[in-house]
Order: C-alpha cells, then sequence, then structure tokens
C-alpha cells in the first residue's frame, strides 16, 4: 500500500478556539484538555483514535460501524485522563501494548492499520470488503521513523456494498481533509479561502454548519410597507426587529428584487433570523410586513497554512460538504435472491417486457403444437 508522510521545512503554532496546534518537522499534533469549552469522553487513552462531536460539543472515540462515527480528528498518542497529545497528521509513536494486539493482517504483513468496527477508537489490520455493508478508513502506516513506529496518514474513507451507499441515512457530519492543491470537487471545496455557500445547492454541510460560522444573507419577501428602492441597497440600509425596546436581529440591506418584493439582508454569524412572534421589521426606522424569510447564502471560513507538505508538495484543507449516494457492482455478481420493484434493464433491453413477450410467443407455439 503506498505510504503517506507529513513534512515541513519549519516549525509552526496555530492557534485555533479551545486548541493548539503544533508542528514539529514529521508531524502535526494538539493537546486536549478539559475545561476549554468542550468535554472529553470517559475512557480515552492513549493509541485511541477519536472525533469531534458537534451535537456534544465532546471528543469521542471514532468507530467505522457508521459513516458518522468514522469520522477522525486524529490518534491519542499520550496522556491517560489529559491533557492529551493526539497526532493529526504525520509521525506518531503508537502504544506497543495495543500495537501487539493487532495479530490480523494481509500477505504482505500489517503496514496499514484501518479504523476497527467492532472497537470504538481501536485500529484493525485488515479488512474484509468481500462484507456487503464496511467502511474502509485508513489511519496509520507502520513505518519506522526515529523514536517513532508509524505515521497517521488519515485517508479519506470510502464504504462498500451498492445497497447500504444507496439506502444510507447517517447524520451527516462535516469534515476537513488535507490534500495537494486542485483536487476540489462536488464533494469537497477548497479553503484556501472563505467560502459562501448556497443552502438550497449544499444542504448537507448548511445541516451542519447553519448561519453561526460567519456572515451570511436572508431573504424577506416583504408584504406591507412603503415601495421598496434601490437607495436602500445604495445606502446599506438598517434592517432591524423590536424585542421589549431593544433592537434585534440586525442587518443591512445588501439587495433589492423590486420585481418580487424581496430585500436581501446581510447578517453577522451570532445574529438570528427574523422572528414571526415580534410582527414586522423596520427599515431605517420605517415599518414594513413581510410573509416569507430564508437563507440565500451561508460563510465558511478559510482554514489558514499549517505549512503541511507531502512529497515536498504543500497540502491544503477541504471541506467535505455532502455524502453522494453510489451504487458499485462488480463485474460478477453472485446473489441468492435479486428483486427488482419497478425496473430491471439489461444492455438498454427491458428484461420484464422482454419475458412477457417470449411467454406470449412460447403460449402462441404449444398452441400451434396442440392443434396437431
Amino acid at each position: 500500500m503506498p505510504s503517506c508522510r507529513s513534512t515541513s521545512s519549519q516549525s509552526t503554532r496555530v492557534f485555533a478556539p479551545h486548541v493548539i496546534l503544533q508542528q514539529n518537522t514529521t508531524r502535526l499534533t494538539m493537546t486536549l484538555s478539559s475545561g476549554q469549552g468542550y468535554t472529553l469522553a470517559s475512557g480515552l487513552t492513549a493509541g485511541d483514535v477519536i472525533r469531534y462531536n458537534p451535537d456534544t460539543i465532546s471528543y469521542v472515540k471514532s468507530q467505522a460501524d457508521s459513516e458518522t462515527n468514522a469520522e477522525v480528528v486524529g490518534v491519542i498518542e499520550g496522556g491517560i485522563t489529559g491533557p492529551f497529545t493526539v497526532v493529526l497528521s504525520g509521525s506518531i509513536n503508537y502504544p506497543q501494548e495495543k500495537l501487539s494486539k493487532i495479530t490480523d493482517g494481509g500477505n504482505g504483513g500489517i503496514d496499514i492499520l484501518f479504523l476497527d468496527d467492532a472497537v470504538a477508537g481501536g485500529l484493525t489490520g485488515t479488512i474484509d470488503v468481500t462484507q456487503s455493508i464496511k467502511i474502509v478508513k485508513p489511519v496509520i502506516q507502520l513505518a519506522k521513523n526515529g523514536q517513532y513506529n508509524g505515521i497517521v496518514v488519515n485517508y479519506i474513507g470510502y464504504k462498500t456494498g451498492s445497497a447500504s451507499q444507496a439506502e444510507d441515512a447517517q447524520q451527516f457530519t462535516g469534515s476537513i481533509v488535507f490534500g495537494p492543491s486542485g483536487i476540489a470537487s462536488n464533494v469537497y471545496v477548497s479553503l484556501e479561502s472563505d467560502q459562501v455557500l448556497n443552502p438550497a445547492e449544499n444542504a448537507q454541510i448548511f445541516s451542519f454548519f447553519g448561519t453561526t460560522s460567519g456572515p451570511w444573507l436572508e431573504a424577506l419577501t416583504i408584504s406591507s410597507g412603503p415601495s421598496l428602492n434601490t437607495s436602500l441597497k445604495t445606502n446599506q440600509a438598517k434592517v432591524y426587529q423590536v424585542k421589549n425596546g431593544i433592537t434585534v436581529n440586525n442587518g443591512y440591506v445588501e439587495d433589492i428584487d423590486l420585481v418580487n418584493n424581496i430585500l436581501y439582508v446581510r447578517k453577522g454569524g451570532e445574529v438570528s433570523p427574523m422572528d414571526s412572534s415580534l410582527g414586522g421589521i423596520y427599515i431605517n426606522g420605517v415599518a414594513y410586513g413581510y410573509s416569507a424569510t430564508a437563507v440565500k447564502d451561508f460563510f465558511v471560513p478559510r482554514v489558514n497554512s499549517t505549512a503541511i507538505t507531502q512529497n515536498g508538495e504543500p497540502l491544503i484543507a477541504y471541506l467535505k460538504i455532502t455524502d453522494q449516494a453510489n451504487v458499485t457492482l462488480p463485474s460478477d455478481l453472485v446473489a441468492n435472491s435479486l428483486t427488482a420493484n419497478t425496473l430491471l434493464v439489461v444492455d438498454g433491453i427491458d428484461v420484464e417486457a422482454k419475458l412477457n413477450e417470449l411467454e406470449v410467443k412460447i403460449n402462441l407455439l404449444n398452441n400451434r403444437v396442440s392443434a396437431f
């Protein structure tokens, strides 16, 4: 299997909310400790693969039993009750006592360790891809490197089994991965710069980020009040509601659709949508009524460079914005039972229609034979 090793020409410290990322020439790590605005799941220990759970605002063990649980931030290298040293990418000294318990592997021996589906936080040396449902998530490549015995690679995982991929209904969780420049797609977007995304076209990542990460645009359909005019946009008129004598839900006019009477209001990440229970809105102190509100766009912040490289090539951050339902069948498929509820087409031929046609012809031949 191919290896992946992160290198850098300089030492860097990147300050982010609640955690400190530390990078030396062979790895990128962060320190996690309690009381920093998040919680640490009980039972975490060295060797555990962990992820961040935004629902509980906590770091928990990863597990390859679902797409949500299989997200990976990094691997705990040291610490018993915290603070923990977590390796995000690059060299790691994986606990030997845990490594010795991983006895399975391919013909080439155990070189790549995958996220385990049976043990939370655990790793395994073998993935049985013949099973119909399997999440394959490479996390560590074992490779001696000075005082270290492995390299955290945290490759993008994938899921085997066509039916599971087509019918999976797990809650989407956005994740950040690192890769070379130029691989952005309809699944991953580059975070080299700020991203402004449309919620209708990016429903899954919007359900994860919402409007709290930065400026967002609210569309208000105006139902009553003075006629809208372009000067409101030119002067960036203030838009707000009033609650107990205090202005709330503030924003300013960024654009106007005069044909459909829609007002586009730019708001900050911590500002709430307009509240219908407060009645109408005010534009520069003038009262207006509105009949509908919607989010037109939302903001995803950039990730500053961490000077990570792979084989001398700089790596940048990408955000996963959607889970695509992919159905992949092997060239040879053996099944005990196969049911097509609606339509089965082979090489452009409707199999059911063709069988019905053949049945009619066979019955016609049988009738002719019976006549003799």
